[in-house]
């Protein structure tokens, strides 16, 4: 009974004090953002971007980025802002170094717009830009990796 009673002062308190629905007590957040929608956006952009020919899908997961106003002293934990989707691909045999970045230079614009890439020679990496959308591709010797957030250039 007095778990009870806690729980209803606690919200009895704390409600009036959020400034989204739940979400944070005095500009301190306190849940993440959902995952499984989240990531089901990033998803649908990631359909929409081109696999480069003669890769495979090596591996694919997702992760999360601290909330920069969490309530909580985790460096890496909950809750989080938003989530970052990655997929890993096979490099098909004899690629060149730098192909499959200038590849998506190509490709993606005009639609994405080039935001950052490093000054490598060949390119090793390209970051793109398409409404709200960011996307981000890079190489190494075996391996090239496409990762997006479908929301990172909002505001937070």
């Amino acid at each position: 009974m007095r778990r009870i009673a806690v729980a209803v002062l606690e919200a009895m308190v704390l409600l009036p004090l959020t400034g989204c629905g739940g979400h944070s007590v005095l500009g301190c957040r306190l849940r993440s953002v959902d995952k499984g929608p989240y990531v089901a956006k990033n998803d649908a952009v990631l359909r929409r971007v081109p696999v480069y020919p003669g890769s495979y899908l090596v591996g694919s997961f997702s992760y999360g980025i601290p909330a920069p106003n969490a309530c909580s002293g985790r460096e890496n934990g909950p809750p989080y802002d938003h989530f970052y989707t990655r997929r890993t691909f096979s490099k098909p045999s004899g690629t060149a170094r730098g192909k499959i970045i200038r590849f998506y230079r190509k490709t993606l614009a005009p639609e994405w717009r080039l935001v950052g890439y490093s000054v490598a020679d060949p390119p090793i990496d390209s970051t793109f830009e398409r409404d709200r959308a960011l996307l981000y591709v890079s190489e190494t010797d075996r391996y090239w990796v496409v990762e997006v957030d479908h929301a990172a250039s909002r505001e937070r």
